[in-house]
């Protein structure tokens, strides 16, 4: 998959920010950004990894070009991955996880512990 483009979709009564993620050579997966819980980088690889609510796709993109395009609530937790804090269910500071339930989680770095504890 290649993340090819980000837009806002014009819904009542709110705007929805959203990203496409190629699948194939023809088809394009539409992916809310409210639904992502983090993307991560495929070590060794060109590809991330984005964990969202409807399952986990990888797509061709660079972890820094992602990050450039999202915003608040997606925070750089570690140089390999971005999280949506929003979505944050519970932490775990001893360990540096960040769980979104009981089977979905992600790990940060030791120098985001502080900016993790700004954003609660």
């Amino acid at each position: 998959m290649d993340l090819r483009r980000m837009g806002r979709e014009k819904t009542m009564p709110e705007n929805r920010e959203y990203l496409f993620a190629k699948k194939g050579n023809t088809e394009f997966l539409k992916i809310y950004l409210e639904d992502i819980y983090y993307i991560e980088t495929i070590k060794g690889t060109h590809y991330c990894k984005i964990q969202y609510k409807g399952g986990g796709v990888k797509i061709k993109s660079s972890i820094k070009d992602i990050n450039e395009k999202l915003g608040n609530p997606f925070w750089k937790v570690k140089s390999s991955t971005i999280a949506n804090l929003s979505l944050v269910t519970s932490v775990s500071y001893e360990y540096r996880i960040l769980y979104f339930s009981e089977e979905i989680f992600c790990t940060f770095a030791t120098s985001s512990v502080k900016s993790i504890k700004g954003f609660f």
